[in-house]
């Protein structure tokens, strides 16, 4: 979860105007959700048991 985090706060620093880098904030964006779908799936896992 905290990747997630970490990710998601790294896409909003890049997609501010004054910092943009080309393409940094929606590579940001796209690892943050990949990272909730490792912890979400951990966590279903972690329930089932």
């Amino acid at each position: 979860m905290y990747a997630s985090y970490a990710y998601t706060a790294m896409a909003n620093y890049f997609g501010r105007p004054d910092v943009a880098f080309e393409g940094h904030h929606e590579f940001f964006e796209k690892m943050a959700k990949e990272e909730f779908e490792h912890a979400n799936k951990f966590m279903e896992y972690q329930n089932k048991r």
